[in-house]
C-alpha cells in the first residue's frame, strides 16, 4: 500500500521521494534512481535501468532436461539442483542469454526452461562482496 501511495503521489504531483531502505523490492517497484552509499562514499548515482545495465551481467537459467542428462558448457557454471531443474550461471559477457538458450534447446531436451536476469539484491549482494574482498587484501 505504501509502494502504490508513492507511486500515485509522484505521479499525480511530481512530488519527489527520498527512500532509504535495505528491501530491495522497493527499489525494484517504485525507484526510478538509485543513489548508492558504501561504508560513507558514494559508489553510484544514476538511473535504475542504468545501474542494472552496467553492473547485472550475470543470469541464472533453470532448466528441467527430460532425459536427466548434466548440463555442461565452459560458459555456464552448474549452481545448483533442485526437483529435478539444473540451474546454471551465465555472464552476458561471455555468452549472451540468447545464445545459451540456443545452446541448451539444440543440445538437450528440455521440458522447462527459466530465465532470471540479475536483479538489484543481487547485484548489491556482488557489489558489496567485491568490495568486502578489497578491503580485506
Amino acid at each position: 500500500a505504501i509502494r502504490e501511495f508513492i507511486l500515485e503521489v509522484n505521479r499525480e504531483r511530481g512530488t519527489t521521494f527520498l527512500i532509504t531502505t535495505h528491501d530491495m523490492n522497493d527499489i525494484e517497484s517504485v525507484c526510478r534512481r538509485l543513489i548508492l552509499i558504501d561504508a560513507g562514499e558514494l559508489r553510484y548515482d544514476g538511473a535504475l535501468k542504468a545501474f542494472k545495465a552496467a553492473y547485472g551481467d550475470r543470469y541464472v537459467i533453470s532448466v528441467r532436461v527430460k532425459d536427466g542428462r548434466r548440463i555442461s558448457h565452459p560458459l555456464l557454471q552448474p549452481i545448483r539442483e533442485s526437483d529435478g531443474a539444473q540451474e546454471v550461471l551465465g555472464s552476458k559477457a561471455e555468452i549472451g542469454i540468447a545464445d545459451a538458450v540456443t545452446f541448451l534447446t539444440q543440445q538437450y531436451e528440455v521440458a522447462d526452461i527459466e530465465i532470471r536476469d540479475s536483479n538489484v539484491e543481487s547485484i548489491l549482494r556482488d557489489i558489496y562482496a567485491q568490495n568486502n574482498g578489497a578491503k580485506r587484501q
